[in-house]
């Protein structure tokens, strides 16, 4: 692609170069019918490869902007996963409720901790809804469908978890779920 953009006006430069020389070895040169032939044909190659520079800039573009998207993908589906751990981590005193999401191991002797539960839900919520949104809108990228997959595979371990369940059906789906949402959970899960 360098080397096309500087090819471009290399030959302009060269093109311009041959006119001079031949209107200084002859000025009345430039009257003639050959000359003319010259200039177009010079013309017809400068536009050809300025066509030819402008399509392959298009096509760098597109490219670049699909790596982006890829790598944005990439990151976001990342940090979904690092997100819900980190919740876990940062609060130690959820470790009952973190193998119930995780290993479906439900603790009845546990103190529960109903508002930390239901904050770590609704957290859980909505970053993986922003990756439902994510997944409409670039729809037909494979990144998105191995995303999909994924995203449904750790929301099914999750919603082995009664609780979890609960917590979606009665608090974050009537007063945070949009259409968007409600059609994915009901396409994939049936709730």
């Amino acid at each position: 692609m360098f080397m096309v953009d500087n090819l471009f006006y290399i030959l302009l430069f060269v093109v311009f170069i041959i006119f001079y020389i031949f209107y200084k070895i002859n000025d009345k040169f430039y009257n003639r019918p050959k000359f003319r032939t010259y200039i177009s044909v010079a013309m017809f190659v400068a536009t050809f490869i300025l066509a030819i520079g402008v399509l392959s800039q298009i096509i760098a573009y597109k490219q670049e902007r699909y790596k982006v998207t890829i790598q944005t993908l990439t990151n976001f589906s990342k940090d979904f996963s690092n997100d819900i751990l980190l919740l876990f981590i940062q609060h130690p005193q959820m470790n009952y409720f973190y193998k119930e999401l995780f290993f479906n191991q439900v603790s009845e002797n546990i103190h529960r901790n109903i508002e930390l539960e239901q904050l770590i839900s609704m957290s859980i919520f909505t970053k993986a809804f922003e990756q439902v949104t994510v997944i409409k809108q670039y729809h037909d990228h494979f990144e998105t469908k191995s995303m999909s997959e994924t995203l449904i595979k750790i929301l099914q371990n999750f919603l082995r978890s009664p609780n979890f369940q609960y917590y979606y059906t009665e608090c974050y789906k009537p007063t945070l779920a949009g259409p968007i949402i409600i059609q994915f959970m009901q396409e994939n899960f049936g709730i």
